[in-house]
This record gives structure tokens, C-alpha cells and sequence, in this order.
């Protein structure tokens, strides 16, 4: 598994950008030098495989953006906010307009380490970019520190509560819900924002609620 981690995140990313229509899919002319370059990684000396994993797993722990966010929380306050947050959420669940045209803090924040302040409150359709914050990292912006703690424990403390209390009227009813739950958790712990978390969930609750309701009116009540 980490050793074809490079190669196929190399052609997840490529198959992205081609998703995105940013670029025409050719094969010969973009994919095959990806595979190209898997095929030369697999054949270089350990010390050049050691030097390209370093980066692989620093982004596979993505520890490195919470301390970014805690080292330079002043910085980043304007967009990991409660007020930014609450406006992007806005944008971002209204259908085919925007309210205030501010951009999910995710996508945001690079426009501070970029240094194009600018940027911070305008959707910019042309650039996207998305950084992981990690609750650890966002929280302690949005707390102010330390404070950030009791708060990061009171939240955990409610998903173990909700996930706890869960019922359902069949087993299968009872494990999805749980699964949304436990799904929830782990977009709240590796934190893309609590603005991507409010709009993934309710996404992600009407997907499975309409499942639920066609899988029980189908095979559970006939």
C-alpha cells in the first residue's frame, strides 16, 4: 500500500484537474508520463524513494496545518472565524446564488499565506485551492488558545451522546445512522472547517436519509 501511495495519488490528482475541465485527458500525452515517472520511482535507489515519501507522509498526517494554524493564529483569524464561517455557509447551501460571496474558509486561507488579502471575501472562480485545518488547529484560532480545550472535549462529548442514543427501527437502520455519525466525527476531527462541516452534513444526512427511506419502503416493508 505505500509503496504504489505515490504513483496512484500522482494520477488521482492528474484525474482532478481533468475532472475540473481544466485540462483535455490524453493519453499518451498526459497520463502516460505519470505512469512513466511511477515506473522510474519504482526502479530509483532507497534514498531517492526516501526523499519522495517525506513529503507523503507529512501530507498523510496533516499535522503540519494545525501547527501552522496555531503558530500563526493571528494571521489567519480574519477567515477561521465565526463571523467568515457563518457567511460561507450561507454562499454555500444557497442554490445558484451567493449572499455574501465569501468562500469556504478552506479555500480562503491560502489567500492569507499567498499574500493576497484581498481575495480573503470573494469566491474567486478561477482559483481553487483547500487546506485542511485539523479541529486542533481551528479550534485553537477560533478560541483564542487554550480555551480551545474544554470546547474540543464538550464536542466530543456530544458526538459520544448522540452516537449513544441512536435508534432505529431495524439493525440496518441503527448501523447507517451510526455510520452517519462516526462519518460526521471524522469530518469534525481532520477539519476542513466547520463551515465544509455543516454543508457536507447536511449533504451527506438527505443522501442518506432518502436511501434509507427507499431501501425500508422497498425491502423492509413489502
Amino acid at each position: 500500500m505505500a509503496f504504489i501511495s505515490i504513483p496512484t495519488f500522482a494520477i488521482a490528482t492528474y484525474l482532478r484537474i481533468v475532472q475540473a475541465g481544466a485540462i483535455k485527458l490524453e493519453f499518451y500525452g498526459n497520463l502516460l508520463p505519470i505512469l512513466g515517472s511511477a515506473v522510474d520511482l519504482v526502479r530509483s535507489d532507497l534514498t531517492d524513494m526516501i526523499g519522495l515519501y517525506v513529503p507523503a507522509f507529512d501530507r498523510a498526517a496533516f499535522l503540519d496545518f494545525s501547527v501552522d494554524l496555531i503558530k500563526n493564529s493571528e494571521a489567519y483569524a480574519p477567515v477561521v472565524s465565526i463571523t467568515h464561517m457563518f457567511k460561507s455557509t450561507v454562499d454555500a447551501v444557497t442554490p445558484g446564488f451567493d449572499v455574501f460571496d465569501f468562500p469556504l474558509s478552506a479555500n480562503a486561507i491560502s489567500f492569507i499565506y499567498y499574500g493576497i488579502p484581498s481575495q480573503m471575501s470573494r469566491i474567486d472562480r478561477d482559483f481553487y485551492q483547500s487546506d485542511q485545518f485539523n479541529v486542533y488547529g481551528e479550534y485553537f484560532v477560533i478560541f483564542g488558545g487554550w480555551l480551545s480545550l474544554p470546547i474540543f472535549a464538550l464536542v466530543a462529548y456530544i458526538f459520544q451522546k448522540v452516537y449513544s442514543k441512536i435508534k432505529g427501527d431495524t439493525l440496518f437502520q441503527l448501523i447507517v445512522w451510526r455510520f452517519f455519525v462516526l462519518s460526521t466525527f471524522m469530518l469534525w476531527l481532520t477539519s476542513f472547517g466547520t463551515d465544509w462541516i455543516i454543508v457536507a452534513t447536511v449533504q451527506n444526512f438527505c443522501i442518506f436519509w432518502i436511501w434509507v427511506y427507499l431501501i425500508k419502503k422497498r425491502y423492509l416493508l413489502s
